[in-house]
């Protein structure tokens, strides 16, 4: 994942984790972290697990009802 490096990213997306986050107006680190992953199947898969293993473990439309549910006063 490359994703402009904002607030509500921040909260989801860890840079060199599981995502490049990058300035959103800055055309050339956009193109820079592109090639780099294109460059680096090592990373890149490293990555994609860690997306995806922070999917399964916080992010899953179930888990975000579970935690929608734990907030409700009754």
């Amino acid at each position: 994942i490359v994703a402009s490096d904002i607030p509500s990213h921040q909260e989801v997306l860890k840079n060199n984790h599981n995502a490049i986050l990058v300035p959103c107006d800055d055309v050339s680190r956009w193109s820079e972290a592109i090639n780099n992953l294109l460059a680096d199947k090592t990373l890149r898969i490293k990555m994609g697990k860690n997306a995806k293993g922070a999917y399964y473990s916080e992010f899953t439309p179930q888990l975000r009802v579970e935690r929608i549910l734990e907030n409700i006063v009754l």
